[in-house]
């Protein structure tokens, strides 16, 4: 299971660059390339207005108009934009009478982008953010669950039957748009207090070196990892660039202590970036093309400031450049709630003793752009 390259594993749809400009690209009608897209897709899944669509709505766009970039994508007459969402589609995800749970769903849209969708006209749709919000609330519209990204002939026969039924040859694209190549900055934050146990802390230690012998290619200009630990306090055991070989990274993760008191999460999460994810912690904070991710291990059980915890997360969350996080519970007795808080979305919370490969292929499936 933990052979699966773990490189592939980790990059993820939520790869959240930002369009480097003092205009917001996405609100320019016209506007297009590969960045103007990622920047409109992590917009719409960091609202998290709705379920993963394992990275669909990305290939979609460049699929249906590479990004944009295609000479036809924004001709005279026709408004679809990036999306290329016909007229009768935008009407369709404005049909309340046919699918009247949109209303919630408006005033979400409306609460999170300042967008009331009754409103939106297709013109509108020129603007990138505007084409991909109606390409996902369509998507939303249908009762079949969107087909996993490793099975791109699926989502091929998905994407022909609920979207276009043109014949393109959506796997070729999907394949060249994934041939990409992101590099990790990868900080492991695991629970040490006694609530753990010394068995189930060793299980943790365990996990995270197979995690990096599955496939991470260690170094200053590959991958990265780090480790915090928290039980009363939090910190920094191993930063990002304390070690540039596996073989050493692999031995001071053995050698990681185990504390054995309470639980103070708040503290662990306000370490990872106020020292873990910094220029002198060796994150690369100006590479647009390394994804910041965070795993999370823990019971949910904080004890010490324990309010905290959800404004912890809350900053994690919001920081820039984004941080990917996923919770990982640890024991049979764990608070789900807080581990919802921690991840980025629930979609990214597992449990340790259901882990066989459900977290991996979730972040195998949602591969960087």
């Amino acid at each position: 299971i933990f052979l699966m390259a773990a490189k592939v594993i980790i990059l993820s749809l939520f790869c959240f660059a930002v369009v480097q400009s003092q205009v917001d690209l996405t609100l320019v009608p016209n506007a297009s390339g590969s960045d103007v897209v990622k920047a409109v897709v992590s917009k719409i899944e960091t609202a998290r207005l709705f379920p993963t669509d394992h990275r669909l709505l990305r290939r979609i766009a460049y699929v249906e108009s590479l990004d944009g970039e295609d000479t036809r994508a924004f001709r005279d007459g026709y408004h679809g934009g990036i999306w290329q969402v016909n007229r009768a589609t935008l009407i369709d995800t404005q049909n309340l009478s046919a699918h009247p749970g949109l209303d919630s769903l408006y005033d979400k849209i409306e609460a999170y982008f300042g967008i009331n969708w009754r409103f939106v006209t297709w013109e509108d749709l020129r603007m990138p953010l505007y084409s991909g919000l109606a390409a996902r609330i369509y998507l939303s519209l249908n009762p079949d669950d969107i087909p996993l990204a490793s099975e791109t002939n699926e989502q091929a026969t998905y994407w022909r039957t609920i979207y276009n039924g043109t014949a393109k040859d959506f796997a070729t694209l999907v394949k060249a748009l994934d041939n990409c190549n992101i590099d990790v900055d990868l900080i492991f934050v695991l629970d040490s207090s006694n609530s753990i146990g010394s068995g189930n802390y060793q299980r943790v230690r365990e996990f995270v070196k197979n995690f990096i012998m599955s496939g991470l290619t260690i170094g200053k200009n590959d991958d990265q990892v780090g480790v915090i630990i928290f039980s009363d306090g939090a910190q920094v055991v191993l930063y990002l660039n304390t070690y540039q070989n596996q073989v050493q990274l692999l031995n001071a993760i053995d050698k990681i202590p185990y504390l054995d008191r309470y639980t103070n999460t708040a503290a662990a999460l306000r370490q990872l970036i106020d020292e873990g994810f910094t220029e002198g912690g060796g994150a690369r904070v100006d590479s647009k093309t390394v994804l910041r991710v965070a795993i999370v291990m823990t019971d949910g059980m904080s004890n010490i400031n324990s309010s905290d915890t959800p404004i912890a997360a809350a900053r994690v969350h919001d920081f820039k450049p984004a941080i990917l996080v996923y919770a990982v519970g640890v024991t049979d007795n764990v608070i789900q709630k807080e581990l919802n808080e921690i991840a980025t979305s629930p979609d990214f919370v597992e449990n340790l003793e259901s882990f066989d490969d459900s977290l991996l292929k979730k972040y195998q499936e949602e591969r960087s752009y």
